[in-house]
C-alpha cells in the first residue's frame, strides 16, 4: 500500500478529487498541489492547517509581510481573548460565529497559539 499521497493518489488514480488537510496535514495538501499533481485536484480544503510558507520572501513575494505576523503575535500576548475578532474590513460578523470561533481559539493553549505563528511564517 502507498504511504505518501503522491503515491496513493497516484495508486487509485484520483482525478478532480477535493484534499482535506488539517493541521500538518494542511501543509501536506499545500505541498502536494504545488509541487506534483495540480491537474489531479479539483478543490482543497485546509482547516487549521500549517502551510510549508505564508511569510513574504523574495521566494514566496505573494506572501504576507512579516509585520502581519509580528502584529498577531503582539495581539496574542497582549490579549488573547481580544484578538480572536472580526478585524477585517467589509465582514459582516454574525454573533453566534464569532462566540463559537472565540471558544475555538480560546480552547487552544496560549503558548502553542503564539508558537505557531513563528511556526508559520
Amino acid at each position: 500500500m502507498p504511504t505518501t499521497l503522491p503515491a496513493l493518489t497516484a495508486h487509485l488514480d484520483l482525478k478532480n478529487a477535493i484534499h482535506v488537510g488539517h493541521s500538518t496535514g494542511g501543509g501536506e495538501v499545500v505541498r502536494y498541489i504545488a509541487r506534483r499533481c495540480e491537474s489531479r485536484v479539483s478543490k482543497a480544503a485546509l482547516l487549521s492547517a500549517v502551510p510549508p510558507l505564508m511569510v513574504k520572501t523574495a521566494a514566496n513575494p505573494g506572501g504576507l509581510p512579516k509585520e502581519v505576523f509580528d502584529g498577531h503575535q503582539a495581539q496574542l500576548a497582549t490579549n488573547r481573548a481580544q484578538s480572536y475578532g472580526y478585524n477585517r474590513p467589509g465582514v459582516k460578523p454574525l454573533q453566534g460565529v464569532i462566540w463559537n470561533w472565540w471558544r475555538q481559539g480560546m480552547m487552544g493553549g496560549a503558548n502553542t497559539v503564539f508558537r505557531e505563528v513563528t511556526l508559520s511564517q
